[in-house]
């Protein structure tokens, strides 16, 4: 996995070298009501690797 902190577009990973690239723009916190923390994490990944990794 590689780490990103560049404002990218999806043409941007194309030929990227790993399985899928951290996207540290895109990933947010919230705090929810009951003090607990909700991560969305954001990882972009080129889909003919995912299909090509299925097939194996």
């Amino acid at each position: 996995m590689g780490y990103n902190t560049d404002m990218i577009v999806s043409s941007d990973v194309i030929g990227m070298p790993y399985g899928s690239l951290f996207d540290a723009t895109q990933t947010k916190t919230t705090t929810l009501p009951n003090s607990q923390t909700l991560v969305n994490v954001v990882a972009w990944y080129e889909h003919w690797r995912i299909l090509e990794t299925c097939s194996l």
